[in-house]
């Protein structure tokens, strides 16, 4: 099986159109080389693609957020790292067309090429299949992250999701193990995983008790970086 079935067989979506695949996988520097079109064009239509897509999730699932809230929290879910995550998690720079010297530097490694080439992807998805596609796409490399979002931009979750995004890792889970006291007094105890490390928290809310366990996780990650 080449390369660009299997990416098609990872991303759920297969081409009618293959030729748009190629393009959204050709670097500049492999176009530059050989006489053909890039990925540069696809990249600017896939930014607006892309942008349109977590707007309307995020506007659907939470209609009692303002407006600002809304624009920090997308722009934490489309920015360059976070996309090159999920590049990297469709396996997506192996795939891509590179010139010789661009090959030999290991750019398909660099997260701002990985961040194109997702853009690029998105945009082949949308002109072949249209925006449900498009859509579909997005809801496959970003759905979780827009589930677990936080409600607001600087909090603990917020805080944490970056720095495990920034070093490649995956977003926290947040399990809900207790619920004790009265009806109008009850406590929370969350806990917070990613990887090999746990944390809890307890809390007058749901919210409160899952920020207080990312509070302790990021105070653990940065007494472990020291």
């Amino acid at each position: 099986m080449s390369s660009t079935a299997k990416l098609q067989e990872r991303i759920g979506y297969e081409f009618k159109n293959p030729e748009l695949l190629n393009e959204a996988l050709t670097h500049p520097t492999y176009a530059e080389e050989h006489g053909c079109m890039s990925n540069q064009r696809l990249e600017f239509l896939g930014d607006a693609v892309l942008e349109l897509c977590v707007s309307r999730r995020l506007f659907e699932r939470e209609r009692t957020i303002d407006e600002g809230v809304l624009t920090k929290w997308r722009a934490l879910l489309v920015c360059e790292k976070s996309l090159a995550v999920c590049a990297r998690e469709i396996d997506l720079g192996r795939c891509l067309l590179m010139g010789g010297s661009a090959v030999a530097d290991r750019l398909w490694m660099k997260p701002s090429v990985l961040c194109d080439a997702m853009e690029s992807l998105i945009a082949a998805v949308y002109l072949d299949g249209g925006m449900d596609a498009a859509a579909a796409l997005v809801d496959m490399i970003l759905g979780e992250g827009m589930e677990h979002a936080p409600e607001t931009p600087d909090d603990f979750k917020s805080r944490l999701q970056i720095i495990l995004q920034e070093g490649g890792n995956s977003i926290p889970e947040y399990r809900l193990i207790a619920a004790t006291g009265p009806d109008h007094a009850k406590t929370f105890e969350f806990e917070c995983r990613f990887g090999d490390v746990v944390t809890r928290g307890a809390g007058a809310s749901k919210k409160q008790a899952q920020q207080v366990a990312a509070r302790k996780a990021l105070e653990l990650l940065e007494k472990n970086a020291n």
